[in-house]
């Protein structure tokens, strides 16, 4: 999980998905919010801005009956890397290395989509 995302309740997000484009990060949220979950919080940069190469993490969360997504730069805007401990990442296959260097997690698995 993020560090920085953390509820005052511990609960744990997963998975966890990096992906470098914001369309395939578009398609992956407009998925999941189909299988019934709840927006709790999407940032998503503008390529048009010069945000074209920003890995996102998506993370889902279901506790009792909420189930909840959210999505966010894993580069601040500082240009530093979120440090993710989730239980359980999958990582998309076209994600950069150094987004590997930042996950710490017993079960990480790379996918391909397409």
């Amino acid at each position: 999980m993020s560090k920085n995302n953390e509820n005052q309740n511990n609960e744990k997000r997963d998975p966890l998905l990096c992906h470098w484009a914001d369309q395939m990060a578009n398609q992956i949220i407009r998925e999941i919010l189909c299988l019934g979950y709840d927006i709790n919080s999407i940032e998503l940069k503008n390529p048009e801005l010069g945000y074209d190469d920003v890995p996102y993490i998506i993370s889902v969360c279901g506790i009792d009956s909420e189930h909840e997504v959210w999505c966010e730069p894993m580069i601040r805007d500082n240009g530093k890397y979120i440090d993710d401990e989730s239980s359980i990442i999958y990582v998309l296959d076209n994600c950069s290395s150094e987004v590997l260097k930042h996950l710490d997690s017993e079960c990480i698995f790379e996918v391909g989509i397409g």
